[in-house]
């Protein structure tokens, strides 16, 4: 099985242990953002949604690619209800966007798994000029330079 599947295999587990982000961060990045419903906004593996509410709420034209199948079900019984929510189920190295332009891509612990050499510059090409670029991670995923030195 393909590493970046592995969580597909459990998505009620996933949804009920992974960690939540907190508040303050969506505010300063929608904010950040200037996200409304005039915006678009791709989440790059949204899992079971830990960072999707929040995005979603605000109106914005709401994207989302997810590679898992179950995850990928889970997320359309969540939010499959909500007009400007789409999502599909692909692999966001392969996917065709076509002429799709964001205003926001964003990924919550994705990323990471995507090649460097394809995840930036496949991000690039798809942000509309100025758009923004946000990568999340837990604190487990990243230390500071302090951490670093003194850890």
């Amino acid at each position: 099985m393909e590493f970046r599947k592995v969580f597909d295999t459990i998505p009620e587990q996933f949804d009920k242990y992974r960690s939540r982000y907190c508040t303050e961060l969506f505010e300063k990045l929608i904010e950040h953002a200037k996200l409304d419903s005039n915006k678009a906004v791709l989440e790059i593996g949204p899992g079971t949604g830990q960072a999707t509410e929040p995005i979603l709420t605000t109106g914005c034209n709401y994207h989302a690619i997810e590679l898992g199948e179950h995850l990928y079900e889970m997320m359309k019984c969540k939010y499959g209800q909500s007009p400007n929510f789409y999502i599909v189920n692909d692999d966001f190295i392969t996917h065709d966007f076509d002429e799709q332009k964001f205003d926001m891509i964003y990924s919550a612990g994705t990323i990471q798994w995507i090649p460097e050499e394809i995840a930036f510059s496949k991000t690039l090409k798809l942000l509309k000029p100025g758009g923004t670029l946000a990568m999340i991670l837990l604190h487990g995923d990243y230390k500071t330079p302090n951490e670093q030195l003194f850890n």
